[in-house]
């Protein structure tokens, strides 16, 4: 009895020895329509108040993180007449579709955004948790030249939006 006991926990241990052991997730594949925005950007900006055009310069940077899962990204603007200014953050896929962002900046704020795609070109995120008549977002638009073009807007009263902050993203010589 003991042997054949002493056989059958031999033939469980080798069988046991013998599974594969569990492999840790691949990476996830880059969503490819987020693939514009990868890469080292310069940035020429305008901010847009009181009736006052402020343009500056800066630069961004989109690159993938934690295993395709995350397109992190930051961004610096300096100037004379805007000061410096730093935001940072990034957008993940939903599993129902659409994106989640975050970004936090130099300012001090943290927003949390839900994106979506307007036609093929355009890329909304939306902030939550705003009050109607106050909400804000950003549009990335993919540009024909291969640059970006990226607009901060603020809800007006009607619904419509406000353009308060534009860059260019490019990486030749110009917008």
């Amino acid at each position: 009895m003991k042997t054949v006991f002493a056989a059958a926990f031999l033939v469980a241990m080798v069988l046991a020895a013998n599974r594969a052991t569990p492999q840790p997730p691949r990476p996830a594949l880059p969503d490819e329509r987020l693939a514009f925005l990868v890469g080292e950007w310069r940035t020429t900006n305008r901010m847009y108040e009181n009736g006052h055009t402020t343009e500056s310069v800066g630069t961004a940077r989109y690159r993938w993180d934690l295993d395709n899962t995350w397109l992190v990204f930051e961004s610096r603007i300096g100037g004379e007449k805007s000061g410096h200014y730093e935001v940072r953050g990034g957008v993940a896929r939903l599993p129902a579709g659409g994106y989640r962002a975050f970004a936090y900046n130099s300012l001090g704020f943290l927003i949390v955004y839900e994106g979506a795609w307007e036609g093929d070109t355009r890329l909304v995120f939306t902030a939550l948790g705003t009050e109607a008549g106050k909400g804000s977002r950003v549009a990335y638009e993919k540009l024909a030249t291969g640059g970006v073009r990226l607009l901060s807007q603020r809800q007006l009263p009607d619904g419509s939006y406000f353009t308060y902050f534009e860059a260019a993203l490019h990486n030749g010589a110009g917008p």
